[in-house]
């Protein structure tokens, strides 16, 4: 089981994730999608963060001391979400936005270093 601790304070700014993943997802990947889905999954995985309590998007900070296991639910998640948006991406296509999105997250703090991945 792959858990993270959560830090106080930790600020996650929306624009920068996306900016950030949008530049280290593949250019085929970018193609399928497009911008417009592309926004709508990054919102699936704020829901996603908001869900768990990672993040209080109201507040600008997280929950203190808060560990669970993410791997497996954050990909069944984003599928099902995905699904309902009529967005169709394989398991690899999420996994690889959820790679993007696991670096974004480390350059912030919101993991310890190997602590968890996304995928």
């Amino acid at each position: 089981m792959k858990t993270g601790k959560f830090f106080e304070k930790l600020v996650y700014i929306p624009d920068d994730a996306s900016k950030l993943v949008w530049e280290m997802i593949s250019l085929k990947l970018k193609k399928k999608i497009g911008k417009r889905n592309f926004q709508k999954i990054l919102c699936a995985l704020i829901e996603y963060y908001a869900k768990i309590g990672l993040f209080d998007f109201n507040n600008k900070k997280n929950n203190l001391d808060l560990s669970i296991n993410i791997e497996d639910d954050i990909l069944l998640y984003m599928l099902k979400k995905l699904q309902d948006e009529e967005i169709y991406l394989t398991i690899t296509e999420v996994r690889e936005i959820l790679d993007a999105e696991y670096e974004y997250l480390m350059i912030i703090g919101a993991f310890e270093e190997n602590s968890v991945h996304l995928n």
